[in-house]
């Protein structure tokens, strides 16, 4: 689930420095609003079309239980989700219809998925779009580099490389911006042509609140351009289909805000 911010704390380690280090308690819980919009177009042999939604979800995150090796059990439970599409509102999915997610939190801030509901898919992304937190303390203006592998359709994935940077050390906050960038390709091997080449970056700002080590908002931007070779329609002369393009661009505004916490 790329709404999904992961926590992390913070510990003062020597003077102007931090150390970035997950520290959180059994029952401790906090509620998130997050916000995705998405303004785009996919131009195809039949025009140029555009593809704008917004996604809106509330979702409680609570932590289960620490792990004898320091790692937390942690569990996200959706409450409402709303969307629409070119302007028109879609089907809003039901409470009762909203599974939880579990996942595995390190001290470091790094995901791993529990059971079938998200999948690696939403753990890759979760930790590209979060700072993951470096061995060493850092001062502002310290950076620190990521490497994660995103699956992509057909079983392939592509590397993301992302830079963090301790941008705002204050006293009850911290602020990290995240930036990342990749290549995009997709589709399996022996597909006919069938297939995405592209790229895709983003910048993310995470406010964390120094005193429980939550974060307090994030916001950022991603651009995603990319071109897609399909089947086309059957010649009408016995031969095989002609492959035809079509063309991607999408720009998604993504924005976090934590509503309440508590047990």
């Amino acid at each position: 689930m790329t709404a999904v911010m992961v926590a992390a704390a913070v510990s003062v380690w020597a003077a102007g420095a931090v150390r970035l280090r997950v520290n959180v308690k059994p029952g401790e819980s906090w509620t998130y609003r997050v916000t995705v919009q998405n303004s785009g177009t996919i131009a195809g042999p039949q025009g140029t079309q555009p593809m704008n939604s917004t996604m809106a979800m509330t979702y409680r995150m609570v932590v289960e239980k620490k792990l004898p090796n320091g790692e937390y059990r942690m569990k996200v439970v959706p409450s409402s989700q709303t969307m629409s599409m070119n302007g028109q509102t879609m089907r809003h999915a039901q409470p009762e219809q909203l599974k939880p997610m579990s996942f595995i939190l390190s001290p470091t801030g790094k995901t791993r998925p529990l059971g079938d509901v998200g999948g690696p898919e939403a753990a890759s992304m979760t930790n590209i779009m979060s700072a993951v937190f470096p061995d060493k303390p850092v001062k502002v203006g310290d950076t620190w580099k990521m490497t994660q592998d995103l699956p992509m359709g057909g079983g392939g994935k592509v590397t993301v490389t992302s830079t963090n940077r301790l941008v705002a050390l204050t006293g009850n906050t911290a602020k990290v911006e995240t930036k990342f960038s990749a290549p995009l390709s997709g589709g399996p091997p022996g597909s006919q042509g069938r297939g995405m080449t592209g790229t895709m970056e983003g910048t993310i700002t995470s406010e964390l609140m120094l005193p429980s080590g939550m974060m307090k908002s994030a916001s950022g931007q991603i651009r995603m351009k990319s071109k897609m070779t399909v089947p086309g329609p059957p010649s009408g002369q016995g031969g095989p289909p002609k492959p035809q393009t079509m063309n991607m661009d999408m720009r998604v505004s993504v924005k976090s805000v934590l509503v309440r916490s508590g047990k």
